[in-house]
């Protein structure tokens, strides 16, 4: 196992494992510096390109010990929030109506 160690939820079995989490703050712009530097033949494809370029921040390696937890988390609060807020969510979309009614005339 590669990368540092936390208490985050298990990737679900069977995913490729990755080497971490992209370190970019502009994606777009690293994808036009990619096809860019493979166009003047920096790079001979694509693919290389990117590899050259991209970095990564170290994955996040899950804590199997703390599976249970985060199982409990998602069974009896994530699953149940959608449900709960969702009349919230209807409530929101009316306010926001009333407070634009030209915007919501004319879309």
């Amino acid at each position: 196992r590669s990368g540092e160690s936390a208490s985050a939820p298990p990737r679900p079995a069977g995913r490729v494992p990755w080497p971490g989490r992209p370190q970019v703050a502009e994606s777009a712009a690293l994808g036009a510096a990619v096809l860019a530097a493979t166009g003047l033949g920096l790079y001979p494809d694509v693919a290389a390109a990117a590899r050259a370029m991209l970095r990564y921040r170290p994955a996040v390696v899950p804590e199997p010990t703390v599976h249970g937890h985060y199982e409990r988390l998602y069974q009896d609060v994530y699953r149940g929030l959608y449900a709960t807020l969702a009349p919230r969510f209807a409530r929101l979309t009316t306010l926001a109506a009333e407070a634009t009614p030209t915007a919501a005339k004319n879309p």
